[in-house]
């Protein structure tokens, strides 16, 4: 979390931290790295800064480990699921990624940044409150209380709690939104008013500052990252409900155009605000599960033999969903073997409900089946029908 005095610092360490400076460029981005969906397939990416991929994938409901290098502009590597790998190679192909495994040929995008649309009119400069579902070119945190929309031809590249880094297709450069924690107009105005300075980061203010309705501002920055010299802007809004946010849109120096300011500009605009959920309700637990998969295993033996189960429950931000279990028993009794395994799965949306005070976790999957599980938290870990799971890396 942002405290005051570093409204950008924290976030471009994070950014820093991610990954995402590349040989060709400071500014460029990795075209592999990120989170790429497209023909039923998710592909998530996260780039060692040498060359190297690892991450997952997921396709019906199956999910897979995935690592590779990158050869120019194809990666080539390798995805494995219950102890067996297979090859696979990815190639950039204009906007798109085109994956081919095992005969099959898909087509990804990156997320966030396909089919943006274009800003709609400026909201107004004193509503501050959200209203219905977020739009497909919106970025929504209930936990936090916040709403933000994606300028157009923009794209989220990493997301990390409460930091997203943004890439534009056309434009050089990066946006980073962060929290803010700030509690008046005034500290925020004290704040971009002065110099920001950070491990590897140093800016300044470059001209008037601006309003940006009635709890945001502005200002043009210039100064030094990681010992290249950038241009670019920085701003926040104040939030009457908790933390604020911080957007910082920089490119190097000489590198800067309208368009930079513009995003800035549209992405403070669309900033909405509301009150953070109460814990133990129901959009207390739907942040908490947003975005997690969360596994239980549980295995048993007895003299010659034994069994295992696995129940994997994954949780997207955007509301879908899938489940998968797995179960597999081996028994020797005088020299006689037997095995057997099972498995079940799906995909579909999930939601929670409060339901004479006990938050309800449901699963509808497109088969028709509903799955319920009763939920709570103890010592920061999640319990369905009060058996204890374990969180898990999630492609979504």
């Amino acid at each position: 979390m942002l405290v005051p005095h570093t409204i950008s610092g924290v976030a471009l360490g994070i950014w820093l931290s991610l990954g995402l400076l590349v040989p060709s460029g400071l500014f460029a981005q990795d075209p592999f790295a990120g989170t790429f969906r497209g023909d039923g397939l998710t592909l998530v990416l996260r780039a060692d800064g040498v060359g190297g991929y690892q991450g997952e994938a997921e396709e019906d409901g199956i999910h897979f480990q995935v690592e590779g290098r990158s050869e120019g502009s194809i990666l080539r590597g390798s995805y494995a699921f219950q102890g067996q790998t297979a090859p696979f190679t990815a190639r950039i192909d204009g906007e798109a990624l085109v994956v081919e495994a095992a005969g099959d040929r898909y087509t990804l995008y990156r997320a966030g940044g396909e089919g943006v649309g274009a800003l709609e009119t400026s909201v107004s400069s004193t509503d501050t409150s959200v209203a219905g579902p977020p739009g497909a070119d919106e970025v929504d945190h209930p936990g936090w209380g916040l709403r933000f929309r994606i300028p157009s031809g923009w794209g989220v590249g990493e997301h990390e709690e409460e930091t997203w880094v943004l890439f534009a297709r056309e434009l050089p450069g990066f946006l980073v939104v962060s929290e803010l924690e700030l509690e008046s107009r005034d500290a925020l105005a004290q704040l971009l008013s002065g110099e920001i300075t950070e491990e590897g980061v140093h800016l300044q203010p470059e001209g008037p500052m601006e309003e940006v309705g009635v709890s945001g501002m502005m200002v043009r920055v210039t100064g030094t990252l990681q010992g290249a010299d950038i241009q670019g802007y920085a701003g926040g809004v104040v939030s009457p409900h908790g933390p604020g946010l911080s957007v910082l849109v920089a490119a190097e120096a000489g590198s800067l155009e309208a368009g930079h300011e513009a995003a800035a500009l549209a992405l403070l605009q669309s900033v909405r605000f509301r009150p953070p959920p109460v814990e133990g309700d129901a959009d207390w637990w739907r942040a908490r599960l947003a975005g997690q998969r969360i596994v239980r295993l549980s295995r048993t033996s007895t003299q010659g033999g034994g069994s295992q189960s696995r129940t994997t429950v994954t949780l997207c931000r955007d509301g879908h969903g899938g489940y998968m279990w797995t179960y597999s028993m081996s028994l020797s009794v005088d020299g006689v073997f037997a095995n057997n395994s099972d498995q079940d799965q799906g995909e579909g949306p999930w939601e929670v409900a409060i339901r004479q005070g006990q938050p309800i976790l449901i699963m509808r999957l497109q088969d028709g089946r509903v799955f319920e599980w009763t939920l709570a938290m103890e010592d920061d870990r999640i319990h369905l029908d009060g058996n204890q799971y374990l969180r898990d890396t999630s492609p979504c």
